[in-house]
């Protein structure tokens, strides 16, 4: 699209901004983003392509998939497809800073390797199915965007088994979480 923008958060950590042209979405992901609209006013089309390696996804579309327009441009399709994205092969850009660093104290971190500390993460494909699954804790995750896992809080009730909330009951702790993804698909 020929526009820079700043990355100002990822999945809901606020990070230092980062002035970017391209970056890769993942499954689940979320970027907060200021683009900076200083070009001739025009539509310009946004280029949404998948890594060629085939494990972020497959689409039927092959170039641009939405258009950024400007206010008064009128709405005629943008007359260039702009330049395809470098292909990231599935990996996620690595080096965001949090604007807010919490530094987990050393002295708090006591590795564990008991079964019981394990939060088991799995996957499913059934036979002669396109639908991969993934379970946390033997349960997929089925959010109800409309009803988010803080309303349960306020009202003090439990949120649904569907929302796989793990509840963490030590207060002014700190709780650690290691992910380790061993499929070659994309964690969600």
């Amino acid at each position: 699209m020929g526009h820079q923008f700043q990355v100002i958060q990822t999945d809901f950590v606020p990070i230092v901004p980062q002035t970017v042209s391209t970056i890769f979405l993942g499954i689940g992901q979320r970027y907060d983003v200021i683009i900076d609209a200083s070009q001739p006013a025009d539509n310009y089309w946004f280029n949404v392509t998948l890594s060629s390696v085939g494990l972020c996804g497959t689409t039927k579309v092959n170039g641009p998939a939405a258009i950024f327009r400007y206010q008064d441009a009128g709405n005629s399709l943008p007359t260039t497809r702009g330049t395809k994205p470098a292909d990231t092969f599935c990996q996620d850009q690595g080096d965001w800073e949090p604007y807010h660093a919490h530094n987990v104290p050393a002295s708090e971190f006591t590795p564990s390797v008991a079964v019981s500390d394990n939060l088991p993460v799995t996957l499913s494909i059934p036979p002669l199915s396109n639908t991969v699954t993934w379970f946390v804790n033997a349960s997929s995750i089925k959010i109800d965007w409309g009803h988010p896992v803080f309303d349960f809080v306020q009202n003090g009730s439990t949120p649904p088994r569907s929302e796989n909330v793990v509840v963490v009951d030590q207060p002014n702790a700190w709780s650690f979480w290691v992910i380790q993804n061993l499929s070659p698909i994309p964690h969600p």
